[in-house]
C-alpha cells in the first residue's frame, strides 16, 4: 500500500536559534509583528533575545500577553484584533502548546473577515492570512509544525481543531532551561504520547511517522529524567527538542486519537494540563492499541530497555504499560489522585470522549463502555 508523508514547514533548530528570529521574520517578508506570549514567558524576559533580534532587522512589534492555558477562543479574538489595530502582517508566538495554537489559529484570524464562529466551525477549512513563526519555550507539543491548533470553545466548553499551518519553526532548546520540574516531566511525556499515538493510528500510517515515533521514544526516555533533574543540560534539553519536534511531525501525518480525546475532555472538564492528561492516558492506550500492531511495540520495548516475558501480543503490552507507569512515578510523575481527582471524575469524561471525532482514528475503534473502562483504568492503574 502505498502512503505520502510530508515536512509541513521549514524548522530553524539550535542552541541560540531564537536570536536569528529578525533574520527569519524578514526572509519571509514579515514588516511589523505581533508577539504572543504568555505572562510568565515574558516575565521571564524569554521574549528579549527575540525583541532584540527584531530590532536588529528593523522589524516595528507589539506584545499580546494575554495568552491562557487551552488556548481559549477569547485569546484568540483579541489577539487578532490587536493584530490588526497595529497592521501586523506577522505572528511569531512564543511558548508552550496553548501559545503556538492561539498564535497559529490568530493567524488565521488576522488580516480577514472570518469571526470566531467561522473559526471554530466543525470543519474549519481556512488558512493562515499573514505569516507565522512558531518559537517554542517547552518540549513538549511539537504545535509549531502541525498542521492544527487546539482552540477551547468557551460556549461548548469543546476543544476544535482549527486547520492552520505553521510557516516556519525556530526550535531553541535554550528556550526550555526556565521550564519547572514538573512542566518538564509533562511535557516530555506528551511527546512520547504523540510517537505512541502515532504508532497505531490508523490514519496515514508510514514508514517516516514509524521513524519520528521510534526516536521520540528513546530519546525521551532517557534524556526526560536527566533535564528534570539537571534543567540546564544541555545535551537533555537538545535531546528532548528533538524529541518534541520529532513528535509533532510524526502526528502531523499519522494523527493522535483515543488518548488524546481522553486527554482533551480532563482538560475541558478539570482543566487538567494537556501533558498530565496525556502521560497518565499513555500506558492504557498501550495496553488496548499494542495487539493491533505488535511487531512495533516490540521494537519500543527494545528502545525504552524494557525486558519482556514474552512476545505474545495479549501479554507484553500490559508489561511494557507497568514499566512506564513506574519509570514515571521514579521521576516524579503525580498521580491524578495527588492533584486532587477522583474516579468519578474521570468517568465523567467518557461522554466528552466519545464525542471526539479524533476518538475513532485508532486502529482500534472503542465503544462508550469500553472508553469508560478504560478511563477508570487510567485511574486505577496509576494511584
Amino acid at each position: 500500500m502505498s502512503c505520502t508523508f510530508n515536512q509541513l514547514c521549514p524548522v530553524l533548530f539550535g542552541a541560540g536559534a531564537a536570536a536569528e528570529t529578525g533574520r527569519v521574520a524578514k526572509e519571509q517578508g514579515i514588516t511589523r509583528a505581533l508577539i504572543m506570549a504568555d505572562p510568565k514567558v515574558v516575565e521571564l524576559g524569554l521574549t528579549k533575545k527575540i525583541e532584540a533580534s527584531l530590532d536588529e532587522a528593523g522589524i516595528p512589534y507589539v506584545i499580546y500577553d494575554g495568552i491562557e492555558t487551552d488556548a481559549p477562543d477569547y485569546t484568540v479574538v483579541a489577539a487578532g484584533k490587536m493584530g490588526e489595530e497595529f497592521g501586523a502582517d506577522g505572528i511569531i508566538g512564543i511558548g508552550g502548546g496553548s501559545t503556538l495554537d492561539a498564535a497559529k489559529a490568530a493567524s488565521v484570524l488576522n488580516g480577514s473577515d472570518i469571526g470566531r464562529d467561522e473559526l471554530l466551525a466543525p470543519i474549519p477549512q481556512f488558512r493562515p492570512q499573514v505569516k507565522n513563526i512558531m518559537i517554542p519555550t517547552t518540549s513538549g507539543t511539537g504545535s509549531e509544525n502541525t498542521a492544527v491548533a487546539v482552540v477551547t470553545n468557551t460556549e461548548t466548553h469543546y476543544k476544535t481543531g482549527v486547520f492552520a499551518l505553521s510557516h516556519y519553526a525556530i526550535v531553541d532548546p535554550e528556550m526550555t532551561y526556565t521550564v519547572p520540574r514538573d512542566a518538564t516531566l509533562y511535557t516530555g511525556i506528551d511527546a512520547m504520547s504523540h510517537a505512541n499515538e502515532a504508532l497505531c493510528s490508523a490514519m496515514n500510517p508510514n514508514p517516516n511517522t514509524d521513524i519520528l515515533a521510534y526516536d521520540v521514544f528513546d530519546r525521551v526516555f532517557h534524556w526526560l529524567p536527566v533535564a528534570a533533574d539537571d534543567p540546564e543540560n544541555a545535551e537533555a534539553r537538545e535531546n528532548l527538542a528533538i524529541a518534541s519536534n520529532a513528535g509533532g511531525r510524526a502526528f502531523a501525518d499519522a494523527p493522535v486519537h483515543l488518548g488524546h480525546a481522553m486527554a482533551h475532555a480532563m482538560g475541558a472538564n478539570y482543566h487538567i494540563p494537556h501533558g498530565y492528561g496525556c502521560a497518565w492516558v499513555t500506558p492504557v492506550i498501550i495496553e488496548y492499541m499494542a495487539d493491533a500492531c505488535p511487531k512495533k511495540y516490540l521494537k519500543v520495548a527494545k528502545l525504552i530497555d524494557c525486558e519482556l516475558s514474552t512476545d505474545d501480543p495479549a501479554v507484553f503490552p500490559h508489561e511494557i504499560a507497568e514499566y512506564l507507569r513506574a519509570a514515571f512515578k521514579k521521576w516524579g510523575l503525580p498521580t491524578p489522585k495527588d492533584l486532587g481527582f477522583k474516579r468519578e471524575d474521570f468517568l465523567n469524561c467518557t461522554e466528552y470522549t466519545k464525542n471526539e471525532i479524533m476518538s475513532t482514528f485508532g486502529l482500534k475503534k472503542p465503544t462508550e463502555d469500553e472508553i469508560r473502562e478504560l478511563l477508570g483504568k487510567v485511574y486505577d492503574t496509576y494511584c
